[in-house]
This record gives structure tokens, sequence and C-alpha cells, in this order.
């Protein structure tokens, strides 16, 4: 088996927890798309613009669920959003089927008002709940805690497992892109010629062939972050 460094053991996505390193080399403001969906506006846009999140953009009202298709991180205010949804719910049911269709997407609930029936059932569907009268500082906090996440080696890994098990890759050839990707990061190493070379043996060369691009940006791209 391909890159089996220490006692024959394959590496796994678990060993990067080994790995230690500051994770506000996480935070790219410039990186991420960020959308706020309030319909009393949002004041905060100014100085959060200031603090270097250059792809945030307000919306007053939602118009149909492609249009949060190309966001990374989306901020859902409850009262007044969607009521043509759910007139109880709004904005928290609204967040809810967001989060159904882009489950890879950070999607957060925020409102100024105290809710007063039972929305456990939407609080739970999404990544979290804030209060939106936060000052600037508060949110940047807020925004850069999930950009990291989305930053992070592991979630990234993730995301790229799901779309290779959505196209039917079996399990045993995931594993051996994910040695590789582990691998490379531990040891601040590509090992792009052995992984192409296992892609052109494989017996499904042709489909490992089209992810493998994928697999190499994202390594190199997980090298440079950790390494700085």
């Amino acid at each position: 088996m391909l890159f089996q460094l220490k006692h024959n053991k394959q590496l796994g996505i678990r060993d990067l927890k080994q790995l230690n390193f500051d994770e506000t080399k996480l935070v790219d403001r410039k990186k991420y798309k960020i959308l706020v969906l309030d319909d009393s506006g949002f004041p905060q846009l100014s100085t959060l613009q200031k603090l270097g999140y250059k792809d945030i953009d307000v919306e007053e009202e939602y118009k149909n669920i492609e249009q949060f298709s190309s966001y990374d991180i989306i901020f859902c205010d409850i009262n007044g959003v969607a009521d043509d949804l759910d007139p109880v719910y709004q904005g928290a049911a609204l967040a809810k089927q967001i989060k159904e269709i882009y489950p890879d997407k950070i999607v957060i609930i925020f409102s100024a008002v105290a809710q007063h029936l039972d929305f456990t059932e939407y609080y739970n569907a999404v990544d979290g709940t804030i209060k939106k009268n936060m000052n600037g500082n508060e949110f940047s906090k807020e925004i850069d805690k999930w950009i990291i996440k989305l930053n992070n080696p592991v979630t990234k890994w993730l995301k790229l497992k799901k779309e290779l098990e959505n196209a039917g890759i079996p399990t045993s050839d995931i594993a051996v892109f994910e040695d590789y990707y582990v691998k490379s990061i531990l040891t601040n190493k590509d090992f792009k010629k052995e992984i192409e070379k296992y892609c052109r043996k494989s017996k499904i060369s042709d489909q490992l062939s089209r992810y493998l691009p994928l697999l190499l940006k994202l390594t190199i791209e997980v090298m440079e972050i950790v390494a700085t």
C-alpha cells in the first residue's frame, strides 16, 4: 500500500491531531464570502470592511434558495425574513433550509429580539446562534471563529472526502488519497509523483485523475498554511 511510512501504518485524518500550529494562521478574511440577511440592514458592515472582510454582502430579503449558493458563511435574521416561507419561524426556518441544501456552508441564526417560541429544532439544525446587536469587534471575532473552522485542514479534507464518496470512489482509494494528504502535511513534503503513479495504475484511473488536481491543490494550500 502507498505511503506506509511507519510500522506499515496507513495514515488517516486522525493523525493530524499531532499537528501543532497557531490557528490564527487560518484566518483569511479576504478569501471567504459572507452574507448577512437582515431586513433592517447591518450597521456593522462598514467596520467589518475596514477590518479586512472584503467580500461581505448585506441583503434585506429572501428571494430564492439559489441566492446563497456562492457564500461560505451566512448570517440569517429571524424576524421579518422569509415570513412567506414560514410565518411563525420565518428566518429560522429559512436558515434550516439553507443548511440542509448547502451542508458545507456555515449558517448562523441571529436576532436582536428574544424569541418566545420553541426554536430548538432550528437552532440545532444550524452551526450557531448569536445576538445581532454585537459591536463590530465582537462580530469580527465570531466571523474569524468560523473562518478558522472552514480553513482547518481536517474540515477541508472531510469536504473533499464527501465529494469523493458521492462520486462513488472506492473506500480503499479514498484512504490512499487521505494518506497522501496527511503524510504531505505532517512531513511538509509533497509526494506528488507517488500519488500520480498510484492513480495511473488504478483500475479506475480516469475517475481518480479527475479528482487528483483537487487533492494536489488542497494539499499544497494546507502545507503552505501550516509551514508559515
